[in-house]
Formats: C-alpha cells, sequence, structure tokens
C-alpha cells in the first residue's frame, strides 16, 4: 500500500506546486490576442495589439480576470471588452476553452 502512496503523494505536490498564476495566465492571453489578431499582416488589428507595452496588456488582462484556484489545477475566465475567453491552467501550461 505503501508503494502506491508515495507516488500519489508526489504527483499531487508536483501539480500543486506547478499550477500556474494569473502573470503567466495574462501573458499567455497577451500572446494569444496578438498572435489572432497579426493573422493578416499590416492589418490595424495586428498594428494595435502589438504597439500597446506587454505589461500594459498583461496588467489589464488580469484586471478583468476572474481565478478560480483549486490547489491542483486553475480555471480562469476573462471578459475584456468583446472577448470571453476561460483557460484552464495544469502543471505548467494552459488550455483554452
Amino acid at each position: 500500500m505503501l508503494k502506491f502512496a508515495i507516488p500519489v503523494v508526489c504527483a499531487a505536490v508536483l501539480l500543486a506546486a506547478t499550477n500556474p498564476g494569473e502573470d503567466a495566465y495574462a501573458a499567455w492571453v497577451a500572446q494569444n490576442l496578438q498572435s489572432a489578431a497579426c493573422q493578416k499582416p499590416k492589418s490595424s488589428a495586428c498594428f494595435a495589439a502589438t504597439s500597446v507595452p506587454q505589461e500594459v496588456l498583461t496588467s489589464t488582462i488580469k484586471h478583468y480576470t476572474h481565478r478560480q484556484n483549486c490547489v491542483f489545477f486553475s480555471v480562469y475566465t476573462t471578459h475584456f471588452f468583446s472577448i470571453q475567453k476561460q483557460g484552464f491552467g495544469l502543471s505548467g501550461f494552459f488550455i483554452a476553452h
């Protein structure tokens, strides 16, 4: 029984330690927004998305984001003007919902 408990405890500690925070989520959303806006080169949306400093964009995204921290993972919901985005953070990675 003990040989099964140790890996489970280690996995739980690893998941809790690598649960991504709000800063990482905001940077991920900002990168996705810039990538989506720049699908068409030289578009006005691309210019607008890339002309805003990264720090300003991420802090704005954090302001409009709600985080549900579930210790091993987090669920993020962002309502940013007309953008509604949900993300799931687990082990340092994000998945868009």
